[in-house]
């Protein structure tokens, strides 16, 4: 839930390829645990840096905000 909050106020995340997939609203990269802490370093200073692109999923973020999460709740209720 952290990640696509995260998401939700354009900021780009770095996590661990753990966590699933579906979390990922397109500013996200995924890095194993077993990498070394230059490689995640690495990875947080090229998106600071703007070297890595990463551009949010209109489409995946809508399936979160609130009017969609109120209809599909109401839809439950029917």
């Amino acid at each position: 839930i952290a990640a696509i909050e995260a998401q939700a106020a354009n900021l780009p995340c770095v996590l661990s390829d753990t966590i699933p997939q579906q979390v990922n609203l397109g500013l996200c990269q995924f890095i194993s645990l077993e990498e070394s802490p230059a490689t995640w370093a690495a990875a947080i200073c090229n998106i600071l840096d703007g070297k890595s692109c990463l551009m949010m999923d209109e489409k995946k973020r809508r399936r979160f905000d609130q009017n969609y999460m109120v209809k599909s709740v109401e839809e439950v209720y029917e």
